[in-house]
């Protein structure tokens, strides 16, 4: 799992791990629009699939205690 910040360091850290690792998957959080799908498919050459996990409620909030200990919300 690798946690990004913003679509600009999705697409980075998708072409590198596509380049480098053959990655043939990639699951965005809720917080990606289909936009961002749709440019990180692009950003691996159509050949990588990509989806935006859309959870439930106990999975969301599984999702925001791991971005909160991966310091994506920064220091209150």
């Amino acid at each position: 799992m690798v946690v990004v910040k913003n679509q600009a360091e999705a697409l980075d850290v998708s072409t590198r791990l596509f380049r480098e690792k053959g990655i043939e998957s990639i699951l965005l959080c809720p917080g990606f629009t289909h936009q961002d799908v749709a440019e990180s498919v692009r950003a691996t050459d159509n050949k990588v699939a990509v989806c935006a996990a859309r959870g439930d409620g106990p999975s969301n909030r599984i999702s925001m205690e791991a971005l909160g200990r991966a310091g994506f919300f920064g220091k209150a």
